[in-house]
């Protein structure tokens, strides 16, 4: 498959200096001749990686105020306003693919690929929803809004293994 002068942005909410898998992801898609950018979190503002393109997003803090409905209330807003972030960062780069790492970036990736006319990816390693400790109760009736709005739209979906497919 030839991704000749194609752009590719891809989003993910870890430390892409220490995920593999996604360097390993995006030097594939480089070695089919995309242009790769990858938008992760950490400190700083671009991460010296060799020919990989990576800029880092300052990781939103979680609150730890003692009042359980503000602090779930001002975690809901830091999700949100991070979201935003990422997705102003890859409209920015018009991209012609957004790759999306996992739930937690689908809406941000998938904003940004409408207001691109791009196309969308979503890479889901896993079943977020199902994991007893990959969202806290309060974020998974919003997660599955968000998968449920942006996976049918998605121009691909792809998956680690046959069970998580067919669930998805």
């Amino acid at each position: 498959m030839s991704l000749d002068g194609a752009t590719v942005c891809m989003l993910v909410t870890n430390d892409v200096s220490r995920d593999t898998r996604v360097r390993r992801e995006a030097r594939a898609l480089m070695d089919a001749g995309a242009a790769v950018t990858i938008i992760g979190v950490g400190e700083g503002d671009l991460l010296n990686s060799g020919d990989l393109d990576i800029r880092l997003l300052k990781p939103a803090r979680a609150s730890t105020h003692r009042l359980r409905p503000v602090r779930i209330a001002t975690n809901v807003m830091r999700t949100l306003r991070f979201e935003r972030l990422m997705s102003v960062v890859a409209s920015r780069l018009r991209a012609d693919i957004y790759h999306c790492n996992d739930l937690d970036t689908l809406a941000a990736g998938a904003r940004a690929a409408s207001r691109a006319g791009a196309r969308l990816v979503y890479d889901s390693h896993e079943l977020f929803l199902e994991g007893e400790d990959t969202f806290r109760h309060w974020q998974r009736p919003r997660r599955a809004r968000t998968e449920r709005r942006w996976r049918p739209r998605a121009d691909l979906v792809i998956t680690v293994n046959d069970l998580i497919a067919e669930e998805l």
